[in-house]
């Protein structure tokens, strides 16, 4: 089924397939990982510290194929929709049985994983008030 015209509604695929917004979003996610995983460290302990960063580093790989699957999906004129189900859902597939991985079997921090996980969310909204003031 082909896509109406996006016209300025969405934003042109740059280098490294995802658009600028998005990789801002990524940097901005990894350069709050640093600090919160370090401060989690000094102040609780190494466990949560662990959480955190694996979370953040399960954040950030899943936003960035997010972002280049959304890209592809509205760089084709005709979408696969069948295609694009099945990527999202492997995706989903992979996050979900990392998190198993990691609380299930390595038993990471819970608590952590999520603040890790809530890093992206925080980073992405420092963006857009990053832009609004700008």
């Amino acid at each position: 089924m082909p896509l109406p015209s996006s016209g300025d509604f969405l934003p042109a695929p740059t280098t490294r397939g995802i658009p600028a917004g998005a990789r801002r979003v990524v940097l901005l996610a990894a350069l709050l990982a640093l600090p919160t995983t370090a401060g989690v460290a000094l102040s609780i302990g190494t466990s949560m510290a662990v959480g955190v960063l694996a979370g953040a580093l399960l954040a950030l790989g899943n936003f960035w194929v997010l972002s280049r699957l959304v890209v592809k999906a509205t760089a084709e004129t005709d979408v696969h929709w069948g295609t694009l189900t099945a990527r999202l859902l492997l995706k989903f597939s992979v996050l979900g049985f990392a998190l198993f991985l990691l609380i299930v079997l390595l038993a990471v921090d819970v608590l952590g994983i999520a603040i890790g996980l809530s890093l992206v969310m925080f980073a992405a909204i420092l963006s857009q008030l990053v832009d609004m003031v700008a």
